[in-house]
């Protein structure tokens, strides 16, 4: 399996790219800040789906497309395979239409092109394979990549989180039953942690709920009143107080 095309619109640095790949090894030499590790990011992109320097995708379109009324950057490659040739592809979109207005004084973004840029909206992601639409967990495994990066000195000297997550990146592309159980996996750890806080808020809010009208029936200042308390109690259920208070002149 090998990547024998990769084209670039509007990612990173590059506005338009198109790059022939050999079958030999290919080593990219050039001045700092001049794109090869954007080139690294895209082919590990287009094989895993996500980047692994941006915590935001919006973060990959080029500066000079926030000019354009939908900023978009899309990635294409070709990968061929032993039986087969795929075509995979991702695009970025971003609805300004759907963000948050600038402040009015704010500056240019761009002064030396004159414009403002618009706040990114949020960011849509659209992947194909061979021009049908796919999954995210469909695409990963369709070309397979392995990235060595200074970050990954964080493998050996990070928390373990980060071992975790690159050992389950690289399973993720030949062990598609693994990528599956992965995803389920970290969708139910979701809705437990989203319980377990429910329960807690529902614990709390029971105890607060059962001090108030301790608190009110406490209160001999209040005479010839009627108290009502309603509680809400365990499981939705409610109980409900009633106290009359004597001020001695009935």
């Amino acid at each position: 399996m090998r990547c024998t095309h990769l084209s670039l619109s509007n990612f990173r640095n590059y506005q338009r790219l198109e790059l022939a790949l050999p079958p030999q090894v290919s080593i990219v030499v050039g001045d700092n800040a001049q794109g090869k590790s954007n080139l690294l990011e895209a082919l590990h992109f287009l094989a895993t789906t996500r980047s692994h320097r941006a915590t935001a995708e919006r973060e990959l379109i080029h500066w000079a497309a926030w000019s354009e009324t939908l900023p978009f950057a899309r990635l294409v490659a070709n990968v061929q395979k032993a039986q087969s040739a795929l075509r995979i592809e991702i695009t970025l979109l971003s609805d300004t239409a759907k963000a948050p207005a600038p402040p009015p004084d704010e500056p240019l973004s761009h002064p030396d092109l004159g414009f403002l840029a618009p706040h990114p909206g949020p960011t849509q992601k659209r992947l194909k394979v061979n021009g049908v639409p796919k999954r995210a967990m469909d695409v990963v495994g369709q070309m397979n990549v392995v990235l060595f990066s200074p970050l990954d000195l964080e493998i050996v000297n990070g928390s373990p989180s980060g071992r975790r997550h690159y050992l389950d990146t690289s399973l993720c592309q030949v062990d598609a039953t693994y990528c599956r159980a992965l995803a389920h996996y970290n969708r139910v750890l979701l809705q437990r942690n989203h319980l377990l806080k429910l329960i807690q808020e529902q614990a709390a809010l029971v105890a607060q709920g059962d001090a108030v009208p301790g608190a009110r029936l406490a209160d001999d200042a209040i005479g010839g009143t009627i108290l009502l308390g309603g509680v809400i109690g365990p499981f939705g259920g409610s109980r409900l107080l009633l106290h009359c208070a004597d001020d001695g002149d009935a």
